[in-house]
């Protein structure tokens, strides 16, 4: 057997480390990945076809603040279609109000 230099042994342990290390974080990658599939498995995609209003459309609509179609929404009793920042109803949901 050759004798290698300690050199030789010290990188071979460190690289044993780094994939350790490497093997640690995609095990924890993985298990991230299997709870977002999940969560997108159990979840239904909203449907973002047909007229989307405004808050402050639908409050016109329903003759009431846009605060309380925001406490609304909140509470559940409308669906908000989020489009980028802003919240977006439909008129036609019959909302749970």
């Amino acid at each position: 057997m050759k004798n290698y230099p300690l050199e030789i042994y010290k990188n071979l342990f460190k690289a044993v480390d780094l994939l350790d290390k490497l093997f640690q974080q995609a095990f924890v990658i993985a298990t991230e990945v299997k709870l977002l599939k999940q969560f997108f498995l159990d979840h239904e995609p909203l449907d973002y076809s047909g007229p989307l209003m405004s808050a402050d459309e639908m409050a016109g609509r329903l003759k009431v603040t846009k605060r309380t179609i925001d406490k609304w929404a909140q509470a559940g009793k409308l669906v908000p279609y989020p489009i980028g920042n802003r919240k977006y109803f439909k008129f036609g949901e019959n909302p749970k109000i």
